[in-house]
């Protein structure tokens, strides 16, 4: 059973596996699985993420990984915003260490060896309004629009942004670089992000983005 296993981690396509996984490649008992993987953990073939979620190490591993999918793994309800993904598109100067995710479930951070994931709780409703899937070569991950980004960054922290210049002051956007984007996402936000702070705040911030449009 133990190569059975060996074979098992050397055909796998990515770099976290999981029990269920397992469950479904191996045959006997649970106990003898769950012998099996502590057995692996105990000789640094898998490393715990949480539990029932391993990470394959080194020689075992096949192909790179990307925080922002295993992320997407480890919570399923899950999609990457906040500063995670205001870097990802290029909008705040900041270098950003800690992936950062909105989920339907509790607020919670994970520390592993592959960095700190942080998983913050928004509202169900709506919950996947302006969140895009992105395919990243091998990688697959759900990432929230800037707007959709902003708006969640507003909910969360209580950001106390009383116009548009307030929100490119504190995060120190670049205006020209948001207007790059498509308004659509805002729009859809203005009508149905379930918080009506946000929908106050964001409606005022649409009106001044269509005004500089048409200047």
């Amino acid at each position: 059973m133990k190569d059975k296993l060996q074979k098992i981690l050397l055909r796998w396509p990515k770099r976290i596996i999981r029990d269920v996984d397992l469950a479904a490649m191996l045959t006997g008992s649970d106990n003898a699985r769950y012998s099996l993987v502590k057995r692996a953990i105990q000789n640094k073939v898998l490393t715990r993420i949480i539990n029932g979620v391993y990470f394959i190490e080194e020689p075992y591993a096949k192909g790179q990984f990307h925080t922002f999918e295993i992320a997407q793994m480890l919570e399923g309800s899950s999609y990457v915003s906040f500063e995670s993904a205001l870097s990802y598109h290029q909008l705040i100067p900041e270098a950003v260490y800690t992936t950062s995710c909105a989920t339907t479930k509790r607020t919670r951070e994970i520390r592993t060896r592959i960095g700190v994931l942080w998983f913050k709780h928004v509202p169900t409703k709506n919950f996947f309004l302006g969140v895009e899937r992105v395919v990243d070569g091998p990688f697959i991950y759900l990432m929230a629009t800037p707007w959709r980004a902003l708006a969640d960054h507003y909910f969360v922290f209580q950001r106390p942004w009383t116009e548009p210049s307030s929100v490119f002051e504190d995060l120190r956007i670049d205006e020209e670089d948001l207007r790059a984007f498509s308004l659509e996402p805002l729009r859809g936000l203005v009508r149905e992000y379930p918080s009506p702070r946000v929908r106050r705040f964001f409606k005022q911030f649409l009106t001044y983005m269509e005004q500089q449009h048409d200047q």
